[in-house]
């Protein structure tokens, strides 16, 4: 990845969080995902396959939201566990309240802090972006229940279409 591009993330993430507390909403929501279809689009055309098991799939969102009631847009990042391997990542999220529906969108990758069980903590950059879109129904202010489309892009590889996965989630906020 670009090292303009890696620095102008940095500087903005410090720059938020230097002045986040003066105009933006931190928010933390914890997810439990279980991934429905998996699939690949390629020049418009889309193959996918149930998944004939499902297994949990816990992840952490931190933002800093900037907006109005019903419309914001945050920085932040996403981390995944899958037990013995887990990596976060760097993201940029817009969010629409229509109560009780919340719409998302993110894009996040670039950088990735990882961590392997016995081999330990580590830090990569490359072309690889998970951008996602999810809608879910808000039951109170902490707990909803949704769907999304998490996709897996690979410009490096191809710039014609990309890997998907369809997920069911729990999502619980801590943090509003």
């Amino acid at each position: 990845m670009n090292k303009r591009v890696i620095i102008l993330l940095i500087a903005l993430v410090m720059l938020i969080g230097v002045s986040g507390s003066l105009f933006a909403d931190p928010q933390v929501d914890i997810g439990i995902n279980f991934p429905a279809y998996i699939g690949v689009a390629y020049q418009g055309e889309s193959v996918s396959d149930q998944l004939p098991f499902s297994f949990p799939v816990p992840d952490l969102m931190y933002n800093y939201y900037f907006g109005f009631d019903f419309i914001s847009v945050g920085v932040g990042f996403r981390a995944w566990s899958l037990i013995l391997f887990s990596a976060a990542y760097p993201i940029v999220s817009a969010q629409i309240q229509l109560d009780p529906i919340v719409l998302q969108a993110n894009v996040g990758g670039g950088a990735f802090v990882y961590h392997v069980i016995g081999a330990g903590l580590g830090f990569e950059t490359g072309n690889v972006f998970f951008p996602e879109i999810s809608a879910a129904f808000k039951f109170n202010d902490w707990f909803s229940l949704g769907a999304s489309v998490l996709g897996i892009y690979l410009p490096d590889v191809t710039e014609e279409g990309m890997g998907f996965t369809v997920n069911v989630f729990t999502r619980f906020r801590v943090v509003d």
